[in-house]
């Protein structure tokens, strides 16, 4: 599974970059819960919100315990 990060995310609410949404579409994609807020904090009006909203709901919505975000953080490429 992929863990969408806010910026690509981002790119591609705003471009349709058709090579993020092959990946999208080839793969199991999640977003965790501060990718969704932050993309939601973004929101411009509440028609902005809901539209965005929308967006995230299409993906695995997944939380992570606490101590994963330190084995994340060991992780390289």
């Amino acid at each position: 599974m992929i863990l969408l990060d806010t910026s690509i995310l981002i790119r591609y609410i705003r471009t349709a970059d058709p090579k993020i949404l092959g990946v999208i579409t080839a793969n199991p994609v999640a977003v965790s819960v501060v990718t969704r807020a932050e993309i939601l904090h973004g929101a411009k009006n509440e028609t902005d919100f809901r539209r965005l909203e929308g967006v995230l709901n299409r993906f695995v919505q997944a939380t992570v315990e606490p101590d994963a975000w330190d084995d994340l953080s060991r992780r390289r490429a």
